[in-house]
């Protein structure tokens, strides 16, 4: 395994305690603790995708072109405009935390939301994305 997959690894095994973390805060309707949570979970998914867009990423379209293999190529550029919506949604989710604009329901319902689509991404990137790419890079030599 290389280096880059074995730091996104690690960085999702954060993230995931992370989100464990904002779950317990949510559940308890605690939105100061929350909003702390949310918003180091955010720098986590924010410095997670800055590691993608400057180490992955390159090196998958220089392995497509190199191999002609269109389809990571594709991957690369799917995953990566997914991640960018992600941590959009996920820093503009913290400010209104941290601006008091968000509570309750309306809490639970957006962290539920952002958590399954975040949730799923990591999921994604275990199953298919970082495969795709050690599988590339193995034939490479």
């Amino acid at each position: 395994m290389s280096q880059v997959i074995d730091q996104l690894k690690s960085q999702n095994s954060e993230i995931r305690k992370l989100v464990a973390e904002v779950d317990r805060n949510v559940s308890q309707n605690d939105a100061s603790k929350t909003a702390t949570s949310v918003a180091a979970l955010a720098k986590a998914v924010s410095g997670h995708g800055d590691a993608e867009q400057t180490k992955l990423y390159p090196e998958m379209q220089k392995l497509a072109k190199d191999r002609k293999l269109a389809d990571l190529s594709e991957a690369a550029k799917m995953f990566s405009q997914n991640q960018s919506q992600i941590s959009g949604a996920l820093a503009a989710f913290s400010k209104r935390l941290e601006a008091k604009k968000i509570d309750g329901d309306g809490l639970k319902q957006g962290w539920a939301s952002i958590s399954g689509v975040l949730t799923s991404r990591l999921e994604a990137e275990e199953a298919s994305l970082f495969p795709m790419y050690e599988a590339a890079a193995a034939k490479a030599g």
